[in-house]
């Protein structure tokens, strides 16, 4: 039970965890790998010759991959890469995705190769001429990128993102090996635009004013601590994470919820469970809880939220206006 739980938490955070840890492992991940991914300033550089490959770049897991030209026919193992390659321009370039991978809506025109675990035998009938995984999506992958490599089709791992810089570098680096870096440099300056407008209009909340905010992932009490990009949001919103001294994603109990009395609960999972708020309503021993007692629980956009991608800013957005509507109504 714990290791499906793992596995549906990598998929839905678009791979924040490694799939088969155990609840200590969560919370003592090590450091990514360090990738090699160009800087802002490195990006303005290559804008004008990123058309010309052969390209070389080192990707999340430190493998030196050599693009012998564009690549035309992509598939994308992860939603938020599949995003990120529409949001540049590459769209057009993509001819298969994962089960996962549901926006744009041309995306899911596209066959599927299946989950984080893909149908190797489908995915090389397609001869693709680069694949985009994800390092979050390494354990289920097991060794079928290795077969894809050895087949002679070129795979580049795209880092986890666990701060915002985390995902400029991402889409950075999605941008740069499909020749799109200009159009990369532009959503990464639009995303931190919105987050700019979004801290501006928060930095009005004093200290005594901030809310304690428990983000539930699960309705078995994951949350999401320091060292996350969704830790990231929660800071800036200017709100008090409930769980910030927990490192990466960790699971309470029902008791500690209690003791926290956070005034605001934020839930990601609606989509798979009918009516969250009402259930956490109903919980034995919360109602002296403030966020329950004021009825104060959301349930956001876990795509938007969640992934660390080109539509990171209309989740923060969102978070925001719902935790503190008199700043953003005024």
């Amino acid at each position: 039970m714990k290791k499906w739980m793992l596995l549906l938490l990598s998929i839905f955070f678009a791979a924040n965890l490694l799939v088969g840890c155990t609840s200590s492992d969560v919370a003592k991940q090590e450091e990514p790998a360090e990738v090699e991914v160009k800087t802002e300033t490195e990006v303005d550089d290559a804008v004008d010759k990123v058309e010309e490959y052969p390209l070389t770049i080192t990707d999340a897991i430190g493998n030196e991959v050599t693009l012998a030209t564009k690549p035309m026919k992509i598939v994308s193992l992860m939603p938020s890469v599949t995003e990120t390659l529409f949001a540049v321009g590459a769209g057009d370039m993509v001819i298969a995705r994962s089960d996962w991978c549901n926006y744009p809506q041309e995306a899911l025109e596209l066959p599927s190769v299946g989950q984080m675990d893909f149908d190797l035998e489908i995915l090389l009938s397609l001869q693709p001429d680069l694949v985009l995984a994800h390092e979050g999506g390494l354990y289920s992958a097991g060794d079928k990128l290795d077969q894809v490599r050895e087949a002679g089709i070129p795979v580049v791992v795209v880092p986890n993102s666990e701060s915002f810089e985390g995902v400029y570098e991402a889409i950075n680096l999605v941008a740069l090996v499909t020749g799109n870096a200009e159009n990369g440099e532009a959503i990464i300056s639009d995303l931190q635009g919105a987050f700019a407008s979004v801290i501006e209009k928060v930095s009005k909340i004093s200290a005594d004013e901030r809310l304690t905010v428990w983000i539930e992932i699960d309705p078995t009490l994951w949350t999401t601590g320091k060292g996350t990009f969704m830790h990231e949001i929660l800071e800036t919103i200017n709100v008090i994470n409930g769980a910030h001294e927990t490192e990466g994603w960790g699971q309470f109990n029902e008791e500690d919820i209690i003791v926290m009395n956070p005034d605001v609960i934020v839930t990601t999972y609606g989509y798979y469970v009918e009516n969250p708020k009402e259930q956490i309503m109903e919980r034995a021993g919360w109602t002296s809880v403030t966020a329950v007692e004021k009825e104060q629980i959301f349930d956001v956009n876990s795509d938007t939220l969640s992934r660390p991608g080109p539509r990171l800013a209309e989740g923060v957005e969102e978070l925001a206006k719902l935790i503190y509507p008199e700043v953003f109504n005024n």
